[in-house]
């Protein structure tokens, strides 16, 4: 039967390797969906092992889970995470092997945000290497969208939080950004802002985060100004790859995607809105 609180069950999954890195060099996505609002948070690492420390900073920033679904991968069957769920008081359900229909929720959450995040850098003509930030721009904004698993008209966030959220920051993902250089970074006659590309949301703090295709690095800034009217003539003046390359498999593929996670979260801490 379905939760009837936030946190009374929660669905995980680790999906990956990509065939892309990311620009930090990891290639799976730990994913932690809540069963009563479907509210979801995910965490981007380079190692399956690591999948314990996601959990553990999931639940030191969202609060205690009673139970925990997932397939009988590695990471979930070690004797550390077995032994931190007890020490918490934590049911962990486990999967009946090949039928990863039992954790179909965060299966098919990982099939909705590769839709999105796959049309995202299309639209954008971003380089395949940003499918992380496409991806954690996906879970934001599905977290702020109404769910047809539940007819009741609130999004996964309003359900999850009991308020209601804003949608003041949300920005069209690839326009382009100028961020504001400060005076003590400038000299008298040199230009007042630097020109980016918007890639998404930082998940500490209210800041957005912008993409320097010239020196292929990402930033995180709160005093910029958005042009949202032409996505693809900014990204292309910006200096973005003209060739997209192709986009990492995101599929979810069952019991293979977990075998046996850098603990970076995507959407890792508390939203504040």
């Amino acid at each position: 039967s379905r939760a009837s609180m936030p946190l009374e069950r929660v669905f995980s999954d680790v999906c990956g390797p990509k065939e892309t890195e990311s620009l930090g060099g990891c290639r799976y996505v730990v994913s932690f969906v809540d069963d009563f609002s479907r509210f979801a948070v995910l965490y981007v690492v380079k190692k399956k092992s690591e999948t314990l420390d996601c959990f553990q900073s999931f639940l030191a920033d969202y609060g205690s889970a009673g139970k925990l679904r997932s397939d009988n991968g590695g990471e979930y069957t070690s004797k550390d995470f077995r032994s931190f769920c007890v020490s918490r008081g934590i049911k962990h359900e486990f999967t009946v092997p090949d039928t990863p229909q039992q954790n179909g929720v965060a299966e098919r959450y990982f099939r909705t945000v590769t839709k999105m995040a796959r049309c995202l850098l299309f639209e954008s003509g971003l380089p395949s290497a940003l499918w992380l930030r496409a991806v954690d721009t996906a879970c934001f904004l599905r977290n702020r969208s109404v769910s047809s698993s539940r007819q009741c008209g609130k999004t996964p966030h309003e359900l999850f939080y009991g308020r209601l959220h804003s949608l003041e920051r949300l920005k069209v993902f690839g326009c382009a950004a100028f961020v504001f250089v400060k005076p003590q970074f400038r000299q008298k006659l040199d230009s007042k802002a630097e020109k980016g590309v918007f890639v998404g949301y930082d998940s500490a703090s209210p800041a957005y985060l912008v993409y320097y295709p010239e020196s292929g690095k990402i930033q995180r800034a709160r005093s910029v100004i958005f042009d949202e009217s032409s996505v693809s003539q900014s990204v292309a003046s910006a200096g973005v790859l003209d060739t997209f390359g192709e986009f990492p498999s995101f599929e979810p593929t069952g019991e293979s995607c977990a075998e046996s996670c850098e603990p970076l979260p995507v959407s890792a801490s508390p939203e504040s809105d």
